[in-house]
C-alpha cells in the first residue's frame, strides 16, 4: 500500500510469553496501559480479545473529537493478537501484539503498528514525524509499565 509507515517496539521482560499475554488480556489491561491525561475513552468492547470481538473508542479533544472502531484478529493464545481498524482516522491501521518466548522465566514483547496516514503524501509526511512521535512516547510508556508490573 502506498506511504505506508510502519513503528516497531520491542522489549524483553523478566516472565513467560504465556503470562505476559495473560497481564494483557486482563479486562484493565488498557486502562493500565493507557497514560493518565491521554484523550481515549473505550465507548465498547465486546469484553475479551479473541477472533472478531469488537472496541469502539473515542480519541482525541473536542470539538475534534473521533470515534474510532477495531476488531480483534489473529488471535493465537497466549502469543500474539491483532488490532485493525474497521472505521476511524488512518486509512489503514494494524497492531500486532507478539509475545516470543525466550526461555521459561523471559520472553520478548512486540508491537508492530502498519499504518497509513489520510491525505495522500501530506498525511505521510505528518505521520512519519508526528504519529511516528506520539506512538514512540506511547509504548515507552506501555512498556515501562509492563516492566514495572512484573518486576514486583
Amino acid at each position: 500500500m502506498k506511504h505506508t509507515l510502519v513503528f516497531t517496539k520491542r522489549s524483553r521482560f523478566p516472565c513467560s510469553a504465556e503470562q505476559l499475554f495473560a497481564w494483557h488480556e486482563a479486562p484493565e489491561a488498557f486502562s493500565r496501559l493507557m497514560p493518565h491525561g491521554e484523550p481515549v475513552h473505550v465507548l465498547h468492547h465486546d469484553g475479551r480479545i479473541t477472533n472478531g470481538a469488537r472496541a469502539v473508542l473515542q480519541v482525541g479533544y473536542w470539538p475534534f473529537r473521533l470515534r474510532w472502531e477495531l476488531m480483534h484478529e489473529n488471535y493465537q493464545h497466549g502469543r500474539q493478537f491483532c488490532d485493525v481498524q474497521t472505521r476511524g482516522p488512518f486509512r489503514y491501521y494494524r497492531h500486532e501484539h507478539v509475545f516470543l518466548p525466550v526461555d521459561e522465566n523471559n520472553c520478548e514483547l512486540m508491537d508492530r503498528i502498519t499504518f497509513v496516514m489520510p491525505l495522500g503524501i501530506v498525511g505521510y509526511t505528518l505521520g512519519r514525524w508526528l504519529i511516528m512521535a506520539k506512538f514512540r512516547r506511547l509504548f515507552d510508556f506501555r512498556h515501562r509499565v509492563t516492566r514495572q508490573a512484573f518486576a514486583s
